[in-house]
């Protein structure tokens, strides 16, 4: 189907289907050599750019910045790339209020353009700039593509966005309306399983996605988390076995031992580790794998909520030096000031952990709190620090 000819409000979506299908399935884009047109091979570089700067490490950044300039004229940002590509290209240098700002332009004036709106999303989630996505989406959400292939994507998108802002009767309707569109909609899969989690429903999390495993189990990009979801469901169901088994069934989906940004193993295992100790026992020997992942890793990451599972997996491990060493290395670069601040405030309340003290481990991640939204990632991945100041807060009332 022609897309720009059925329909101008789709932007960028329209200029090639298959790209933006892939794209927003979060399926691996075909090789550039393969494409047609040089506009379809300016949209594979956008497109190209977003997937290495999810990755939130300043040599993907570099890359990224690369594969824009190879393709583009450093002169101007024709077209549909008025606002986009410079977007992309604030977004690769770190300035990413700015590029916020600039995708939201573009989706002001074309509400429809689905992959824009995921390439906003994807900023603001890995940016820790959640709590803005309902208000920066609101263009789109208000004029929402009703005969667009792309709606179930949209939708899925949208009910993340209301699971962040903490309207989940609202992202359960959206995501079932997506799923009524696309059944195989992984994002939609994974926008169900984040409202139930936040409800408190662990029941049907485990029951939802046990019913649609077939679909999202094999998927590169988010089988391994929603995998991690449906741990998470035995878990809190106090089915250990099934949780274990879970549990192994999403670590075995790891491409190798190196693989980088482990956030759903560390955030299972350190549940585990302070909530269930017989099923610590039978894990914890992966925690010494998981810190020398991140020991090669971490140093070039852009992102707080990736140095958060770092220095848990160093705590777990006993290497309270590498927490030291890690935030002797942070700096203000990429981060506005208060998230800079909240940033260290919770590695130093984590070091403290580390260090046995919790008393200051609870002042520092007590005071942080209000602030924890601004580090990146989900209500659901930031748990982890609710459940490490309630450890704290069990040991001292038990010691008093």
């Amino acid at each position: 189907m022609n897309l720009i000819s059925f329909s101008a409000d789709y932007g960028l979506s329209a200029v090639c289907p298959q790209l933006t299908e892939c794209f927003l399935a979060m399926q691996p884009l075909p090789a550039q050599h393969q494409l047609g047109s040089y506009e379809v091979r300016q949209y594979h570089a956008a497109l190209s750019a977003v997937e290495l700067l999810t990755l939130n490490e300043y040599k993907s950044n570099l890359a990224a910045l690369r594969e824009l300039d190879s393709v583009f004229s450093s002169a101007q940002a024709p077209g549909l790339y008025r606002w986009v590509l410079p977007a992309l290209k604030h977004w690769c240098k770190l300035d990413l209020a700015q590029a916020c700002r600039l995708f939201s332009e573009h989706l002001s004036e074309y509400p429809a353009d689905t992959a824009v709106l995921f390439m906003l999303h994807q900023c603001q989630f890995f940016a820790g700039r959640t709590h803005e996505l309902p208000k920066s989406i609101t263009p789109a959400c208000n004029q929402p593509p009703t005969t667009s292939p792309f709606l179930s994507h949209h939708l899925a998108i949208q009910a993340f966005a209301w699971v962040e802002a903490r309207r989940y009767i609202d992202a359960r309707e959206l995501a079932e309306n997506a799923l009524a569109i696309d059944p195989r909609n992984v994002y939609a899969i994974h926008a169900m399983a984040h409202a139930l989690h936040e409800q408190g429903a662990f029941s049907q999390v485990r029951d939802f996605l046990q019913d649609c495993k077939a679909i999202w189990q094999d998927h590169a990009a988010m089988g391994m988390h929603v995998g991690w979801h449906l741990a998470m469901a035995y878990y809190e169901c106090q089915q250990e076995q099934q949780a274990y088994v879970a549990f192994q069934d999403f670590y075995a989906m790891k491409p190798s031992f190196f693989a980088k940004q482990d956030l759903d193993a560390v955030g299972f295992l350190w549940r585990a580790r302070l909530q269930h100790p017989k099923l610590h026992t039978c894990l914890a020997p992966l925690w010494d794998d998981l810190a020398i992942s991140w020991l090669g890793s971490i140093g070039a990451s852009t992102s707080y909520l990736h140095r958060i599972h770092a220095a848990l997996a160093f705590t777990a491990t006993e290497q309270p030096k590498l927490i030291e060493k890690l935030l002797s290395e942070c700096d203000e670069m990429g981060f506005d000031t208060l998230t800079h601040r909240t940033g260290i405030l919770v590695l130093k309340g984590l070091l403290e952990f580390a260090l046995d003290n919790p008393v200051a481990c609870q002042r520092a991640l007590r005071s942080s709190r209000p602030y924890w939204d601004l580090l990146g990632g989900s209500h659901a991945q930031r748990e982890l620090l609710d459940i490490t100041l309630n450890a704290c807060d069990t040991h001292l009332a038990a010691t008093a």
